[in-house]
Parts: C-alpha cells; sequence; structure tokens
C-alpha cells in the first residue's frame, strides 16, 4: 500500500450513493445467508464467482439476482444491513446514507421491510464500536410504476409522523431507467419534497434528453451517475445556474456499465473534478463491483494526480451536499478535521 492509498484509506469519507443489496459482501454476507437458507444453486454461483480475480458485467447482473432471491426475510434483511454498514465502517466511512427499496416478499411486508432498517440504523447508531453516522435513503423504483411509488411515499410520511428519529433524510428515484416516465412520477416525488424530504434522481444513465430536461426542471438536490446529458443542459446542471445539482459519480460502477477499460474515459469526470462542479464520489453497489469509497478515492487521485487536500475536498463537498441536518454535518465536519491530519 502506497502513501496516496494510505492516506485515502485513513481519511474520514462521507458515502451518499449506495444501494444497500449491491453493497452485500459475498464471502461476509451472501454465502453465509446462502448456506443457512440451504440455497445450493445460488451457493455454487457465489463460490465461482468469488475466485474471480475481475467480475465481468454479467457476473454483476448475476449477483444481483441472487442477491434479491437471498434477502427474503428478516433475518437476512437484518443481517445485510448490519453488515454492509459495518463494512462501511470499516473502511472509516464516518457518515453513510442508505438507499433501498422498501420489499414486499412472501416473508415481508415493505412496513416491516422499512421498520426492519430503521431498527439497525439504531442498533449501529448505539453501537460504540462503530464510528458512522447512518442515515436512510428511500428508494423509489420507476420500474414498478407509480401506484407502488404513491404506497411507498405514503408508508415513508406515515413512519416520520409517528417517529421523527426513524433516520429517513430523502428519496431517492432509480430503476431500469428504459421503465416508467419521469414526468409520471413528479407528483408522488413533489409530495415527498413538501413534507421536507430531500430528492436525489438517477439521471442520464441513457440518451433521452426530454427526459434530462424534465429532471432539470424539478430541481433534485442531487443527481446519481449523469452520463448522458445533452450539451445544452451541461452547464446549466454542472456549473452555473438555479438548476445545479450535486452529482454522486460512481467511477468504478460507470467504467463497467460503459464497459470502459479506463477510467480517463469517463464521460465527464475529468472535466467535473478540474472545474467547480459539486461532484461527490460514491461507490454504488461496493459489493457488486468489489470496490470500496477508499479505492475509488485512490483509483481517480491517482490518474488525476490530485494532492491531498484536493482529495479532502471530496469530502468536505460531500458533507455540504449530505441530506444530514444542520447539526449532524457540523458534526461529520468537526470530525473529519480532528482526523484528517491537514
Amino acid at each position: 500500500m502506497d502513501a496516496l492509498e494510505l492516506f485515502c484509506l485513513e481519511l474520514p469519507k462521507v458515502e451518499l450513493h449506495a444501494h444497500l443489496h449491491g453493497c452485500a459482501d459475498v464471502d461476509r454476507t451472501l454465502i453465509p445467508i446462502a448456506k443457512k437458507a440451504g440455497k445450493r444453486d445460488e451457493l455454487e454461483q457465489l463460490e465461482v464467482i468469488r475466485k474471480k480475480e475481475t467480475r465481468s458485467l454479467d457476473d454483476c447482473f448475476r449477483l444481483f439476482d441472487i442477491i434479491h432471491t437471498l434477502v427474503v426475510d428478516k433475518e437476512a434483511l437484518r443481517k445485510l444491513a448490519r453488515d454492509v454498514i459495518r463494512d462501511f465502517a470499516r473502511d472509516n466511512v464516518v457518515y453513510l446514507e442508505l438507499r433501498t427499496t422498501p420489499r414486499q416478499t412472501e416473508f415481508l411486508s415493505r412496513q416491516d421491510y422499512l421498520t426492519t432498517i430503521i431498527e439497525v440504523i439504531r442498533e449501529c447508531e448505539a453501537d460504540a464500536s462503530l464510528d458512522i453516522m447512518v442515515r436512510f435513503v428511500v428508494s423509489i423504483n420507476r420500474a414498478n410504476g407509480v401506484e407502488q411509488a404513491t404506497e411507498i411515499v405514503e408508508l415513508v410520511l406515515k413512519t416520520l409522523a409517528q417517529n421523527q428519529e426513524c433516520f429517513i433524510v430523502g428519496l431517492d428515484f432509480s430503476g431500469n431507467p428504459l421503465k416508467g416516465h419521469f414526468g409520471d412520477f413528479v407528483p408522488v416525488l413533489e409530495a415527498a419534497r413538501l413534507a421536507g424530504l430531500k430528492i436525489t434522481i438517477h439521471c442520464g444513465e441513457v440518451e433521452d434528453p426530454d427526459e434530462v430536461f424534465a429532471i432539470a426542471q424539478f430541481k433534485p438536490e442531487r443527481l446519481g451517475h449523469a452520463l448522458c446529458i445533452p450539451d445544452d443542459l451541461k452547464q446549466s446542471l454542472f456549473f452555473h445556474g438555479d438548476n445545479r445539482s450535486a452529482i454522486e459519480c460512481c467511477p468504478t460502477s460507470n467504467c463497467k456499465t460503459l464497459e470502459l477499460t479506463h477510467i480517463r474515459g469517463h464521460p465527464h469526470l475529468e472535466n467535473w473534478i478540474t472545474s467547480d462542479c459539486p461532484v461527490v464520489l460514491c461507490t454504488d453497489d461496493s459489493g457488486i463491483f468489489n470496490t470500496t469509497l477508499s479505492k475509488e478515492f485512490y483509483i481517480v487521485a491517482k490518474e488525476f494526480k490530485l494532492s491531498q487536500s484536493r482529495i479532502l475536498e471530496f469530502t468536505l463537498r460531500a458533507i455540504e451536499n449530505s441530506f444530514a441536518s444542520t447539526e449532524d454535518r457540523e458534526v461529520i465536519t468537526k470530525k473529519l478535521w480532528a482526523q484528517s491530519h491537514l
């Protein structure tokens, strides 16, 4: 481990784009769950994938399928959430916004799912051995339609009304970008916004100028990925104007899904980090893509020859654009300066 890699590991970090299921570690989480559930086929596939030095895009998609097959009851969901939070804490992530869609399974209602995640976050917050603050961003899966989205938002608002200390700070709009029309979901997103929730939207994952324009008009606090952006919107979305939103950039994930051989091939990253664009580095699906936030920092810092102070700016910008309360941001910032040694 060289000096830069060590610096990135030891630096207190802030993760703003982490999908719960996608962050499942194969060895620590998925294989034990598969063994306990007696899922032989899934276990065999996991054993094959874990032995590979690099994972293909097909491997990644297969892992998603396996995870959704395995995590169907409260015990598995609790283990998944606990392990993911511990993994981020181990990587010196001091603030984590964990996102997931409340799933209904044979053994779980959406309310059960939501309550379980909140319970695990509360337990981890109370665990003195874990130096991490966790907040919950509830995801809407566009592929599942407006009716389900409405049901989820109503459930979230009900939960907030019953318990302000439920750790829910925002809403994520994501899912298959080829399914559903963003405009159909605007009323339910507006309802969440009126209730005080911040909004992050997966944007520009495929070429769709009309949708990008509609999202820009909605003015979400943050954008996920933002890869396929029309030229006439780049300035207002990334650099200037009232529409500007923070960009959640996930380098390894983007390289994998865009089938890039090198980080330099990323369509916007170099421009983002050499300008005043409010970009933050994230992992997306750390378990699926076999990465950590420290690795993401290191990859970008090494490739673009960033100084330690410039690397530190990524965490400061992430704090600034987090959905945390003012008080929580102050706590995180103090921790950063106390531990960064800069």
